[in-house]
Order: C-alpha cells, then structure tokens, then sequence
C-alpha cells in the first residue's frame, strides 16, 4: 500500500528562497548548532560547510551540496523547510496554490484593516 502523507505548511518558500542551497543555508546558520555545530554532525569542517552552502557561482572553489548532505542537514537542524521546499517546487498545482495564497490572504486582511483604519484616523 503507498504512503500517503497530508502536509500543512505555509506556502512561500520558493517565494524567499532562490535554491535548495539557500534553504540549507538558512537551516544551518538559523539552527541553535550554528555552522560548527552542524558541520561536524555531518562530520566535515565548518570551511568545507560553508563552502557547500555558499551559492556564489563565481566563488574561487565552489563545491556542491550533495544530496545527503541535504537530507543530513534536515536531520541534524530538525529543520524541515528544505523538504517542504521541494515539496512546494515539485508537488503543488495551480489550486493548491490558490488555496495557499487564500490562506494567507485571510491571515492578513484583519491586520490590512487594522492599518487601513489606522491611517484614517
């Protein structure tokens, strides 16, 4: 029988994010490890860490981030944005796009309401 998981997260994330690299470096630098901490849970140095999350192409001895770096960074920072960031580039369609932005619209209107009436005032 296929797994089947319902996910809720809030839409965004390729919004923010420009590359799975970016959201890996968000996790690493954000996560209470910080990039030492990390770097030896993957056990590799904090320079060779940093150097795979850097997303400068132009940078003197670029390196990539494999995928099990990605898959070591989520489990070691316990953050899951790089997942739900291929979930939300791969797997969402039009309508689920609509119902995130929706979502997200209603979250805001009372604030929207508040400051509209504010600068009325």
């Amino acid at each position: 029988m296929p797994l089947q998981i319902d996910l809720d997260f809030e839409g965004g994330l390729t919004q923010r994010f420009r590359s799975l690299t970016e959201v890996c470096a968000a996790a690493v630098y954000g996560s209470r490890g910080g990039l030492s901490g990390i770097a030896g849970e993957l056990d590799m140095s904090p320079s060779e860490l940093s150097k795979r999350l850097n997303t400068d192409k132009a940078a003197s001895d670029p390196r990539p981030l494999h995928a099990d770096h990605v898959a070591s960074i989520v489990k070691a920072t316990g953050d899951q944005r790089p997942v739900l960031y291929l979930v939300e580039m791969f797997c969402t369609d039009r309508d689920m796009q609509r119902r995130a932005a929706l979502n997200s619209l209603s979250k805001l209107l009372p604030e929207i309401h508040g400051l509209v009436k504010t600068l009325k005032e």
